[in-house]
């Protein structure tokens, strides 16, 4: 109530939430500047507004009370008329003000907000203090905002401002580094305090607004998020029950501001360099053809006449049919190693990757009402030719105080993507084989098909059957539509001091549509025509067609429509008072959340896209099996069949918690909620999961005893409590996928993808935390450390089963995984009061996690493919010691504490006790290093991010999967009959066909193929002018201007010097290939406030 009125009210007046009724008629008596409205019966007061048109210039300087450093940005309000102003670079300011204004109220985030009146001065100097406790930042668990100096639990909390200097539209790319305990993977995948399972949900919960975001996070526009906030521990994420048990990222969006109309412009260009093909360390061209054609040489080779040769083959059968010699034919393969196809692929299916973002903001707000609107639209053309999207944003928040009591918030989100992807993958290409040839024309490339039975078929009427994959790139029609909308309300209501009640809702709709067109002139199109084209064969030659299985006009379509449904109706009731020295809140809850989903594919054979008609087929014919183009039986492939598939999840929740605070220094909170899920048994004791923590903290520097001058603030947490996890792919009952066999028609069958299990329950992680959050030294030193204690029991693991139950293991809560560790978080003020001014902050993780429970033991193949293991962590590397190469270049092994050197060929002898375990492919020692220099317009930033102490398994010269060589086939690592080949580790080439798999096995899974995953990466580093003095200039408020640069170098420690997250596994993990490496990338930005 303004003190004006409670003058009134004591000298005879009774007040009832700021209305009046007079004892007396004379109301005139106003020196308390006060306004009043009348109807005969009662009397409004509230504060006299000024209409008096004589103004009034306050100039002054803001400074921090204890540094006298100016205070950039701070507001200053005029809270009579609701103009303000914001302060210059100096800590300046100017504001215009009407004659009778007698009050202004300045405000800065972390500092007390102060209440200034003004008397016959017109130049202030006015010094904000410093809010220890930060009381106006606050913990959003994204059910409940929890008072930043009340929080028990372990968190971070990252504004606009940490993340502006990283320019990625991802939002995993911008907490990279600046969340202690967050690990980015190579992939882009978060986790947060090691992982808590071994085959269930290791994401972490992300939450917008209030409610778990169901899209993928790139919906949202990273220009909108006002704050991010990382829950790690269960004291912090325990209130989301079974989906908090890999921690939880509530992102709090932007609303309006009160007091202004504000308009913002911001937008970046990104350009990223072109990518270095030595970065995937091929094999060179010269010795990949000379090792494949000594295979060919040993292996000869073999097939119908209608397969047709490559190249290396043509050369062989050349020379096998007595047609040339052996020195001719090794002439013509050294002809061919000449040609190196990293040019004409750089040049034709790469380029220079663009981003441009733009986004456009309005925030507005009055006593009554605020509005935030933003759109956005971003643009890339990514490194890959063809590959390419344009991107549209679309955020409205609005707040309405309809009474005092009662108050709506409204939201609106949604996200318009239109994407091509027509790009082919050319990593695989073998450097000899050619694209274009030397005029430019497309080569015809070899397809499997001789070109003597292509062009027999081509004059009988079928289709041209040439191959050349970049024609087929720029014929490529690939492209997908996403739409997403979500919409928020929420209802709150404040009855009574103390209760509020509060409903809120959100709905979320996403549609993704995807097409995928083959001309009638692609190749795919004629490939599958021709394939599936049945003809006569005469004396090894077509002759006549007899049918065709396929259209032979137009072309072929896949349609994939996918559907997402969500929504949540959540409903609260808190209350919150004081007694004495104590203060509390008591919170309660239910919420019901429902996501529904479908998926449907389906093909159009014979498409028109003029007519948009299509054409049947017999699926079940071609599926089943029919005759071809070369007389015998061709089955189409099984990807071409129409799928549809349905999700359902469904939860019910209790919520509740208690915050009980003493003499502002000593803090307790406990919170408690129970799930109920339709993914497990209708049984109560598996279908009723509770989840729990409990917390406390304790403001030690409050206390009298704490004599400590440079220590600011200190505060002491503890955290204990209980998390969980599920796995939707299992269930307790039998689950099996219904299925059609189009071989025979109309036959339906089930087949059985999960045996009964009754006992299966939910995962459970246990946790407790202990931290401090401290200031020291006037504040230019804070931030805070964790100690954590994970232990996730009940993880769904195999389980040996007697095999005559139709199965030799199952899926089963019997795995128990512990994670150990700290988080350390170091800001430091090293220069403040003086022309440069430079800010550091260190982010320090250590994390260790074993497997401390595991009903089910690997082979030892299966250790040296790192399947999980009691006693070992997530990840761990188990190898056999590398004995080299024998006399003949046949890889040998050593067991462990054995220096006796055996052939691969007993590599089957070796028992799990004879591995050594060396480490674990996730680095346990992880974080970042940033730093903001300042001086006068300017600001200087970077980051390093960095991992230790982890393995990694260094690319195979050669891949079992692929067939592929890397440049570590080559002969300077490879045994070479005739050469030097003392230091030489490489096994000889194995020419008798596929090589068998111990001997691959004994390099693959050796000591020799691991080395240290340690890694430094120069992340970024921005330079960004403060234009405002200049744009003040021209009537706009403010605004910068940036360039920087992103994925700027790395240091790694191991042999070869590769980046250990460019390092790509394929269909097997433990074999590695190098990828293409990050490209450098210049960013330019301009941020522009009207």
């Amino acid at each position: 109530m303004n003190e004006n009125i409670r003058k009134l009210c004591a000298g005879g007046i009774f007040c009832l939430w700021g209305t009046v009724t007079l004892f007396a008629q004379d109301t005139a008596h106003t020196n308390l500047e006060l306004d009043y409205e009348t109807d005969n019966r009662t009397v409004a007061i509230r504060e006299a507004t000024y209409q008096s048109d004589k103004t009034r210039t306050i100039k002054g300087v803001i400074l921090d009370a204890k540094t006298q450093e100016p205070l950039i940005g701070a507001s200053v309000m005029d809270v009579h008329n609701q103009k303000g102003t914001v302060t210059d670079l100096e800590g300046q300011f100017t504001l215009v003000v009407n004659e009778n204004t007698k009050k202004l109220e300045i405000s800065f985030i972390g500092y007390k907000t102060s209440s200034i009146k003004l008397d016959n001065r017109n130049t202030l100097r006015i010094l904000l203090d410093e809010d220890s406790q930060l009381l106006d930042e606050v913990v959003v668990t994204g059910i409940q905002t929890i008072e930043k100096g009340r929080a028990t639990g372990a968190y971070n909390i990252v504004n606009q401002e940490d993340m502006k200097n990283i320019y990625s539209t991802s939002l995993s790319e911008k907490l990279e580094g600046a969340v202690p305990g967050l690990y980015l993977d190579k992939d882009n995948n978060m986790t947060i305090r090691g992982l808590s399972t071994l085959n269930a949900n290791t994401k972490p919960l992300i939450v917008v607004d209030g409610f778990p975001l169901e899209s993928s996070e790139l919906n949202l526009n990273p220009n909108d998020i006002a704050q991010v906030t990382v829950l790690k521990d269960a004291a912090s994420a325990s209130i989301w029950g079974i989906r908090a048990a890999n921690g939880v990222i509530v992102i709090t969006t932007k609303r309006g501001d009160k007091g202004r109309v504000s308009v913002n412009y911001s937008g970046t260009l990104t350009s990223s360099g072109a990518v270095d093909w030595d970065d995937l360390h091929i094999l060179s061209s010269d010795q990949y053809v000379k090792a494949r054609f000594e295979s060919i040489l040993d292996q000869g080779i073999s097939g119908a006449a209608y397969n047709g040769l490559n190249e290396l083959e043509k050369i062989y059968s050349q020379y096998n049919q007595g047609n040339i010699a052996l020195d001719n034919a090794w002439s013509q393969v050294n002809e061919l190693g000449r040609f190196n196809n990293a040019k004409q692929i750089t040049d034709n299916f790469y380029r220079h990757a663009f981003t441009q973002q733009h986004n456009v903001s309005l925030s507005t707000g009055g006593e009554r009402s605020s509005t935030y609107l933003s759109f956005s639209y971003d643009q890339s053309k990514t490194h890959e030719v063809g590959n390419e999207y344009n991107k549209f944003n679309l955020l409205v928040n609005n707040d309405f105080k309809l009474h005092r009591t009662f108050t709506v918030a409204v939201g609106l989100r949604g996200t318009y993507r239109n994407s091509k992807n027509n790009s082919i993958d050319m990593t695989g290409y073998e450097p000899w084989q050619r694209i274009l040839n030397d005029d430019g024309s497309y080569y015809n490339e070899y397809n499997g098909v001789s070109e003597e039975w292509a062009s027999d078929c081509l004059a009988l009427g079928m289709r041209d059957w040439h191959k050349n994959t970049l024609e087929m790139m720029r014929m490529n029609d690939n492209r997908t539509k996403d739409y997403n909308l979500s919409t928020t309300l929420k209802l709150n209501w404040t009855p009574i001091e103390g209760v509020e009640i509060s409903s809120q809702g959100s709905y979320e709709f996403g549609h993704t549509q995807g097409t995928q067109f083959y001309s009638e002139e692609h190749y795919t199109t004629r490939d599958l025509i021709n394939r599936f084209t049945e003809v006569e064969v005469v004396d090894g030659h077509p002759v006549a067609i007899l049918e065709n299985h396929l259209p032979t006009s137009g072309g072929i379509k896949n349609l994939n429509d996918i559907h997402l449904y969500s929504y949540s109706i959540r409903n609260m009731i808190s209350y919150t008072d004081s007694f004495k020295d104590f203060n509390y809140k008591v919170m309660a809850g239910n919420e019901i959340y429902s996501l529904e989903g479908n998926n449907y594919s389906n093909w159009l054979w014979g498409f028109d896209p003029d007519l948009l008609t299509s054409q049947s087929i017999n699926l079940a014919a071609l599926q089943s099996g029919i005759y071809g183009y070369n007389g015998r039986t061709q089955n189409l492939d099984e990807s071409y069949s129409p799928t549809y598939a349905e999700t359902l999840e469904r939860y019910v929740s209790y919520f509740g918690t208690v915050n009980v605070g003493y003499k502002n220094k000593y803090d307790v909170f406990a919170s408690v909620r129970l799930d109920q899920t339709n993914l497990l048994t209708n049984a109560s004791k598996f279908r009723n999961n509770p989840s729990w923590s409990v917390g406390g903290k304790w403001d030690i520097h409050k206390e009298q005893f704490f004599k400590a001058d440079f220590v600011n603030a200190l505060s002491l947490r503890v955290s204990y409590g209980l998390t969980g996890n599920i796995d939707k792919s299992t269930g307790p009952d039998i689950v099996a996928e219904a299925l059609s066999d189009y071989s025979i028609p109309s036959l339906n069958y089930l087949m059985v993808t999960n045996p009964a299990n009754p006992q299966l329950g939910w995962e459970k992680t246990y946790s407790w935390n202990a931290g401090a959050d401290y200031m020291l030294f006037n504040n230019r030193i804070s931030g805070s450390v964790d100690f954590y204690h994970k232990l996730s029991k009940g993880l769904l693991a195999d389980v040996d089963i007697d095999p005559t139950t139709g199965w030799s293991k199952i899926f089963k809560n019997s795995a128990t995984v512990r994670n150990v560790g700290f988080d350390l978080a170091l800001n430091a003020r090293i220069l403040t009061a003086t022309p440069v001014k430079w800010d550091m902050t260190l982010n320090l993780s250590y994390n260790k996690n074993c497997v401390t429970e595991m009903n089910y033991a690997p082979s030892r193949r299966g250790a040296s493919k790192g399947n999980p293991m009691k006693g070992q962590p997530i990840g761990y590397i188990a190898v056999h010691r590398y004995g080299g190469l024998d006399e003949n270049g046949e890889p040998t092994f050593m067991k462990k504490g054995d220096n006796t050197k055996y052939s691969y060929t007993e590599l089957n002898s070796l028992a799990l006790e004879d591995l050594e375990f060396v480490g674990t492919t996730n680095p346990p020692v992880f974080g970042s290093l940033s730093s903001n220099l300042t001086y006068k317009d300017f600001t200087l930033s970077f980051m390093i991010t960095y991992k230790f102490g982890n393995k990694m398994r260094l690319p195979v010269p050669s891949s079992s999967t692929t067939g592929l060589y890397s440049e570590w086939f080559g002969e300077e690592f490879r045994w070479v009959e005739g050469s030097d080949n003392s230091n030489k580790w490489v096994p000889k080439l194995y020419t008798a066909g596929w090589a068998p798999t111990n001997r691959d096995d004994c390099l693959l899974f050796s000591d020799k193929m691991i080395d240290k995953g340690d890694a430094i990466y120069f992340k970024s580093i921005s330079l960004t002018y403060n234009a405002t003095r200049l744009l003040n200039c021209i009537g706009l408020r403010g605004g910068s201007i940036s360039i920087g640069g992103e994925n700027l170098g790395f240091w790694a420690a191991n042999r070869y010097h590769l980046d250990p997250d460019q390092l790509i596994s394929g269909i097997n993990s433990w074999e590695n290939s190098c990828g293409l490496g990050k490209s450098p990338r210049l960013v330019v930005g301009l941020n522009i406030n009207f």
